[in-house]
């Protein structure tokens, strides 16, 4: 590598949910709810919210053989407090068929956020 070259680590701070005065990083919401075996892909975004500023919104594409219903979202909701502190699960849950995505790919948060 060359010396005059600096590497760094950029966040996506965008993507840092603030509820209630705690920093909810959207990425890791992401990732828990992916692990739920009925989701396929997920985004994650901040939703402005009287009481707490902000709470945590997410977006989910569900595998085949899943259509949302009984009780699915709440399902999905107790797996992320059970897996990372309770505060940071997703207040409000919607089921997609597909999220929008950017020419490289990746979804795009930021549109479904309008």
């Amino acid at each position: 590598m060359r010396e005059d070259v600096r590497l760094g680590y950029k966040s996506h701070r965008d993507n840092l949910i603030i509820s209630s005065g705690h920093n909810i990083p959207g990425s890791e919401i992401k990732v828990v709810v992916e692990e739920h075996e009925s989701v396929s892909e997920v985004a994650v975004i901040a939703i402005p919210d009287e009481e707490c500023g902000n709470i945590v919104k997410a977006f989910g594409v569900l595998e085949d053989g899943y259509d949302g219903t009984g009780g699915l979202v709440e399902e999905i909701q107790n797996h992320v407090k059970n897996t990372l502190e309770p505060y940071k699960y997703p207040r409000e849950v919607d089921v997609v068929q597909s999220l929008p995505r950017t020419e490289t790919d990746p979804p795009l948060a930021t549109e479904l956020s309008e």
